[in-house]
C-alpha cells in the first residue's frame, strides 16, 4: 500500500509511509490528493482529536 500510494502521488516511499504511519502530516493539497486516490472524503483521513 505505502509503495502503491508513493507511486501515485510521486512521493519517495518515505514521505508516504510517514503519511500511513502517522508522523508526518502532508500539505493540504496533497491530503486532498490521498483522498481522491483512496476514494474517501478527505475528512475521512483526518483524525478527531478527541
Amino acid at each position: 500500500m505505502k509503495t502503491w500510494l508513493a507511486e501515485q502521488l510521486s512521493k519517495r516511499y518515505n514521505m508516504a509511509n510517514g503519511y500511513v504511519q502517522n508522523r508526518q502530516q502532508p500539505r493540504p493539497e496533497v491530503l486532498f490528493e490521498i483522498a481522491r486516490i483512496v476514494g474517501v472524503k478527505p475528512q475521512d483521513l483526518l483524525k478527531d482529536k478527541k
